[in-house]
């Protein structure tokens, strides 16, 4: 179950609700939360979510499993941490360290703990793990979530801040598969209307994406490229130019932003796929596929749905109808890159109406001589109709 929020519904435990009356009050462990029955994911938006769905990860790197960071606030407990945010003291966390330890172990990962769990090793660690686990002091800032922070190991006789904000989060680089914070005040921060929580979740949910910032580089360059050429070369009149090239930037990027937006939620048809998909079947076609039609094909995530209605001979049996089906079905699994769930109706032959384009040549029912092979591509399979040369 994935959960999408907006607004103040993002303060709502949605796991904690229960999914019926409890039939006796008082004992909560016997409760029917809804966690019990479902596993349940949040997420910030429909686009995002299907943006998650289809990062291809590097495959250049060879990732290790697990890396747990724990720092050490047991022997600097008033801290030298710079924050605005109220509060500042990072009191002793007496079960950290051992936290990291017994999951690491469970894991067969790695653990950086106490001195070791900087900001700095930090950063250059986890793009090469898989799962992240972070076992320290957080800190949400309900006016400005790009402030707050994680906080890791002081470094002795350095001026760096030892605090890793939301804003810094933006620009690392990561690759794995899972982040899990064992902190307080992770899943809150600041609540912005059309955005909802803006806060430490949100900021590595967002980089797994990296979307928004490839945008945004590809525009500044474009910008500073157009400033240094009016520099150099005294023309003021490329101002406007220049103007004009960064709008169309924006209206472009905008425009493929929200195209693609809609045909996420839409569960919008992709012709290139599908013709992609129909050419497999058209190479592989078997003489008891006599008809294909209705065919609509959407990705979602990392699967494709695929339904459609495919014409057999009327007088096969269940059994030899199945195997007629299952040779189509299996066909599309080996041929395709992604996951297929398939809903395909199986329609029986009209003679003679079907036989002027089947090509079975031991049909014992023909009623009526075979005339033209019909060629399918996306465009005539997607027809609400069976087909005929008429």
């Amino acid at each position: 179950m994935v959960i999408i929020p907006d607004e103040e519904l993002n303060y709502v435990p949605f796991e904690s609700l229960l999914s019926v009356q409890p039939t006796k009050l008082g004992n909560f462990k016997n409760y029917p939360f809804l966690l019990q029955n479902h596993e349940i994911s949040y997420n910030y938006s429909a686009t995002l979510w299907k943006e998650l769905q289809l990062r291809k990860k590097k495959t250049n790197i060879e990732q290790s499993n697990f890396i747990a960071f724990a720092p050490d606030f047991n022997k600097n407990p008033t801290n030298t941490y710079t924050t605005r945010i109220a509060e500042p003291k990072l009191t002793p966390l007496k079960y950290n360290q051992a936290e990291a330890n017994e999951i690491a172990n469970l894991l067969n990962g790695k653990k950086i703990v106490g001195a070791d769990a900087s900001i700095s090793n930090f950063v250059k660690m986890i793009p090469n793990y898989k799962i992240i686990h972070i076992c320290t002091h957080g800190k949400a800032d309900n006016t400005d979530g790009d402030i707050s922070y994680l906080a890791f190991q002081t470094v002795t006789d350095s001026t760096k801040n030892a605090l890793l904000y939301v804003k810094d989060i933006y620009k690392l680089s990561i690759n794995c598969d899972l982040v899990t914070m064992s902190a307080c005040e992770t899943g809150i921060g600041s609540l912005q209307r059309g955005e909802g929580f803006i806060g430490l979740s949100r900021a590595f949910t967002m980089i797994a994406s990296g979307q928004h910032l490839l945008s945004d580089a590809y525009s500044t360059i474009g910008l500073v490229i157009g400033l240094v050429i009016i520099y150099f070369t005294k023309e003021n009149w490329l101002d406007n130019v220049v103007a004009l090239i960064f709008g169309g930037i924006i209206l472009s990027t905008g425009y493929a932003t929200v195209r693609k937006s809609i045909a996420g939620i839409m569960d919008e048809q992709d012709e290139k796929l599908g013709n992609r998909v129909v050419n497999v079947l058209e190479e592989r076609r078997r003489p008891n596929w006599i008809d294909l039609h209705n065919f609509r094909i959407i990705q979602y995530g990392a699967q494709l749905h695929i339904d459609c209605h495919v014409t057999v001979p009327f007088y096969l049996t269940v059994a030899e109808a199945h195997d007629a089906i299952k040779l189509l079905e299996e066909t599309l699994q080996q041929q395709s890159k992604e996951p297929v769930e398939l809903f395909i109706h199986t329609d029986p032959c009209l003679p003679p109406h079907s036989c002027s384009i089947c090509v079975k040549v031991d049909c014992p029912y023909r009623e009526a001589a075979f005339q033209k092979r019909i060629v399918w591509n996306y465009e005539c399979v997607s027809i609400n109709a069976k087909h005929s040369v008429s």
